[in-house]
């Protein structure tokens, strides 16, 4: 739960969007309201420090202040005080953005006409770099949102008796957990399962969030913010009616593969050495599968086998897979 950045900006005066080329920088110390000036982006900056001074990033003033979006200045993390590591006592959160824009230890706002910031995590560390960079590059544009993903948990083997009175023989099954995630908005539309590393999928798993209801209430009840501010929480659900996407949570899910007529690959358990070289031979019953997911969004983005390369390792999302042996 947080206050909307929006009220934070009303509150303190900032003023709207302009199209003034100047460099004016209007800053917000949550104390009091600051003389005006055009703003473009809305810079957030950590209590943290390092060689390279206080922590700070930016996120364009349109996606900070989305009514879709409810950019919050938070102070609860699961009706609790936010814990320490998680950026008490306030965390910026721009929801559908990367980690590195949700500035944890906020201790000041500033917008600022036309310019990013001009930190190392801005300008070098969190870009959108092609396969063919080798190095930072600022004149590359930032990365925002992360592209359609899903990752397997936990995945057992377990086999399952036949129910009385129904027929039928035991069942060899794969129960498989995880989560599924895009930045678009658009929430996931389902995630497929396979357990033959992701030649197919043959099953879409079952879709869940738990209780995502928005509360809404005036922030003067709980911790005596100015009247009129409100207090929400960051999540919103997928509205197909609205004709645009604003969700901005993962999605948990579930499946049960039956693999019992399904192909495995026997594990290689015996070894010895043979004129110097060691050999492998299978046995001992062990059998391995490749259980793999893959998430579509509901602007029918698809999780590719393999994400595309860079030198960082950033916005990776290729197919998530694990191996599941009968031992």
């Amino acid at each position: 739960k947080g206050f909307l950045l929006k009220d934070i900006l009303d509150y303190c005066k900032a003023p709207a969007v302009s199209e003034s080329p100047s460099a004016a920088t209007h800053e917000v110390s949550l104390e009091g309201a600051m003389p005006l000036a055009p703003v473009k982006h809305v810079h957030f900056q950590g209590a943290d420090t390092d060689a390279a001074g206080h922590f700070s990033v930016s996120v364009p003033y349109a996606m900070a202040l989305a009514d879709d979006r409810q950019a919050i200045v938070a102070y609860e993390m699961n009706n609790a005080p936010i814990p320490r590591d998680h950026g008490y006592p306030l965390r910026a959160i721009v929801p559908g953005t990367v980690g590195v824009r949700n500035c944890k230890w906020l201790n000041k706002v500033s917008v600022v006409e036309g310019k990013e910031a001009q930190t190392v995590w801005q300008q070098n560390d969190y870009k959108n770099f092609p396969s063919y960079t080798e190095k930072p590059d600022p004149s590359l544009p930032s990365v925002y949102a992360m592209p359609v993903q899903s990752a397997i948990t936990e995945a057992k083997y377990a086999t399952k008796a036949a129910v009385p009175g129904e027929g039928g023989d035991s069942k060899e099954v794969i129960e498989v957990q995880g989560y599924a995630y895009t930045g678009s908005g658009s929430g996931i539309q389902r995630v497929e399962v396979s357990v033959d590393g992701g030649a197919s999928f043959s099953q879409t798993a079952l879709l869940y969030k738990g209780n995502h209801s928005k509360e809404v209430r005036p922030a003067a009840e709980s911790v005596g913010a100015p009247t009129g501010m409100t207090n929400v929480s960051s999540d919103a659900s997928f509205s197909p009616e609205s004709g645009r996407g604003k969700d901005w949570t993962w999605s948990l899910f579930s499946a049960s593969l039956d693999v019992s007529k399904s192909k495995c690959k026997p594990t290689e358990v015996n070894a010895s050495k043979q004129n110097g070289e060691l050999k492998t031979s299978t046995g001992g019953g062990s059998c391995c599968w490749s259980v793999c997911s893959r998430a579509v969004a509901n602007d029918n983005a698809a999780q590719p086998q393999y994400g595309s390369y860079n030198f960082r390792g950033l916005l990776y999302n290729g197919y998530s897979c694990k191996e599941v042996c009968t031992q």
